[in-house]
């Protein structure tokens, strides 16, 4: 097996997740908008501000929203990690 090869095999096993992490009590109290929205368990969509229709969509193998808890997410990567 040539060395590109590998790199190539190498490249296709990377998978990339995101969290939307919920707002922290700071933001609460001082209301803060979110900017970002996760779409699907796939695509997550992010304003330029509130006042703006101007987004951005990005893609990746798994996009977790704020309501996701940590465990649930360990859970899930590592059963995916492993194929079961």
């Amino acid at each position: 097996m040539t060395t590109d090869k590998i790199r190539k095999d190498k490249n296709q096993n990377i998978q990339v997740f995101i969290r939307l992490r919920p707002l922290n009590q700071r933001e609460k109290d001082i209301k803060s908008l979110g900017v970002i929205e996760v779409v699907n368990n796939r695509e997550v969509v992010v304003r330029q501000s509130q006042q703006t229709s101007h987004t951005k969509k990005f893609t990746f193998d798994r996009a977790f929203a704020p309501s996701a808890s940590q465990v649930y997410i360990v859970i899930y990567i590592s059963l995916f990690s492993c194929g079961c």
